[in-house]
């Protein structure tokens, strides 16, 4: 059932990465913001902080798309998995299937 579930989150994500994939370029993206801040609070140069500023108004950008798609995505992951739960069979339906004759089977309660 995990392959099934897994196949099914793949499918309905389209080739988009993962909730947990996300989480790891967003922390990649935060490492890079706090570089680029470190480097900012250094920079004497005005063209360089000027230029550090717009690449960390970008990383910034990036950063809220980013828990934007997190967020969607992990929305899909959790509907699909709600989803195959409800379509599999509970453990009563596993283990007693519908047989011709189940029913004549002696129960012992018969007997007395």
């Amino acid at each position: 059932m995990q392959e099934d579930l897994e196949q099914a989150i793949d499918e309905a994500l389209d080739g988009r990465p993962r909730a947990a994939a996300l989480v790891e370029m967003a922390e990649a993206l935060q490492d890079r913001r706090d570089r680029l801040r470190a480097e900012l609070r250094g920079s004497t140069d005005e063209a360089r902080a000027k230029e550090l500023r717009t690449r960390l108004r970008e990383t910034e950008r990036q950063l809220e798309v980013l828990r934007e798609e997190h967020a969607i995505t992990e929305f899909v992951e959790m509907s699909v998995k709600a989803a195959v739960l409800r379509a599999a069979p509970s453990p009563d339906q596993q283990q007693s299937p519908d047989l011709p004759g189940a029913s004549s089977v002696p129960t012992g309660d018969d007997d007395y």
